[in-house]
């Protein structure tokens, strides 16, 4: 019975690492979003960066709330 749970716990760490990698690469691809945003907000007047800026990272912070428990599972 012993040496059945221990691959399990294996594969559990495997998989936790997998999402991690996965947050990691959501995460980084957050990061290329806000400096594309950087970038146009120079060329764009503030204004309407602005509002499109509160929008987006509403949505950010929403869509991480509900992938945190997808991680911690």
């Amino acid at each position: 019975m012993g040496n059945r749970s221990s691959p399990r716990a294996w594969q559990s760490y495997i998989s936790g690492s997998a999402a991690q990698r996965n947050a990691a690469i959501v995460s980084a691809r957050a990061l290329a979003c806000e400096l594309r945003l950087a970038a146009l907000r120079h060329l764009l007047p503030k204004q309407s960066t602005r509002g499109k800026m509160s929008t987006k990272t509403r949505d950010r912070g929403r869509f991480s709330l509900n992938f945190t428990p997808k991680v911690d599972a």
